[in-house]
């Protein structure tokens, strides 16, 4: 990622990496989920967060869903 055209460095595991490609190549956030899961000790929550907080995400969205969905939204 690149904010105001500075290149920040950020540390990624190879289970974090795994996450970050998957989603890159459209994975949803459970397939990416699943694919860094195959590595040892992946944490989705900090793993998340430090994309987020590096600015890797510009949009998400919800898939489909029908009312009364939990996922309804």
């Amino acid at each position: 990622v690149r904010p105001d055209y500075n290149v920040p460095i950020v540390r990624l595991d190879q289970a974090e990496h795994a996450f970050a490609a998957a989603l890159a190549h459209g994975a949803t956030l459970g397939e990416a989920a699943g694919k860094a899961a195959e590595f040892d000790r992946f944490n989705l929550a900090p793993a998340l967060a430090k994309l987020i907080t590096a600015g890797a995400f510009c949009s998400f969205a919800f898939s489909s869903s029908e009312p009364g969905d939990p996922c309804h939204v």
